[in-house]
């Protein structure tokens, strides 16, 4: 591995453009920007057209930040960087999440809005675990056979044969699975700050456990956003109704996340960055810059 010359330090100037891979980033807040969304997964032979449609993202000086599920496809991520060192000087930067498909997408959404507070796209991809800690997650499942995270009971595995039997899954305090009755169709609910949202999206299942049981229960008015291309796959059933609670205030949001990072220059790239190594070049902070093959 040998190390590529310095190249001349010339902070972002065009502004941040965020990818949702896999994810459908719905317009949730106000200010939000533009999301490009690629659903589907990159081919071998996608190289080409991958860099056509990202060569117009980084126009103008602008800087991509990428949100990659750790359940979508690990090729995708590999010929987006790809794509980015052919077009020359990296401005691509790329977030890995283990976040559901819904949720990934509000992050998405959210991370957009945040971009044009913060000013910065090192400092919006710096800004993302903690921006991550602010959606709380729901979903009622039909079934829990196919579900992995979080791991279903083995008595749940049993009674989810059973073709009456419903259940739901909180992320709060932390992510577990519930099987519901007649009598008892509530989630553990965390005490939210400030104001927020819900959006939910719909395959199969029963969109009344959203809107008459945990919207009025968290005291917020339930928004339908369109089903999520990857929905079914990531919680292993049709019968599925996904949801998330999130922040809306983002001025707020900014100011106090922005407030928790510690900006430095990168003295590879030049671009305001607040994570190690830089998300753009790779270089570290007392390191000599990107190795690159």
């Amino acid at each position: 591995m040998a190390a590529v010359p310095n190249m001349e330090a010339r902070p972002s100037t065009g502004g941040t453009t965020v990818v949702g891979l896999g994810v459908r980033a719905d317009s949730l807040v106000e200010g939000q920007g533009p999301v490009e969304s690629f659903l589907d997964p990159f081919e071998r032979d996608d190289d080409e057209s991958l860099v056509e449609q990202l060569g117009p993202l980084l126009e103008s000086g602008r800087h991509v930040v990428a949100i990659h599920p750790r359940w979508f496809a690990s090729a995708s991520r590999l010929r987006l960087e790809m794509a980015d060192c052919l077009l020359g000087r990296p401005r691509l930067a790329l977030y890995e999440t283990s976040l559901p498909p819904l949720a990934g997408g509000v992050l998405a959404a959210l991370a957009s809005a945040l971009s044009i507070r913060l000013g910065s796209p090192g400092l919006t991809h710096a800004a993302l675990p903690d921006l991550e800690e602010q959606l709380h997650r729901f979903a009622w499942l039909g079934s829990v056979k196919g579900l992995e995270e979080p791991s279903p009971r083995l008595i749940q595995h049993a009674t989810s044969w059973w073709p009456w039997t419903k259940f739901a899954v909180s992320s709060w305090p932390q992510p577990a699975v519930r099987r519901l009755t007649k009598q008892d169709r509530g989630v553990p609910l965390p005490e939210l700050a400030g104001p927020h949202g819900l959006a939910f999206s719909i395959h199969e299942g029963d969109p009344a456990w959203v809107t008459a049981t945990l919207a009025p229960a968290l005291g917020l008015e339930p928004a339908e956003v369109a089903a999520t291309p990857h929905g079914p796959a990531w919680w292993g059933t049709d019968r599925l109704v996904e949801a998330v609670a999130y922040p809306t205030d983002m001025a707020a949001l900014a100011a106090r996340l922005g407030a928790a990072l510690e900006a430095r220059t990168c003295g590879w790239c030049g671009e305001l960055v607040a994570a190690e190594p830089c998300p753009f070049c790779g270089a570290t902070e007392h390191g000599t810059g990107p190795p690159v093959a």
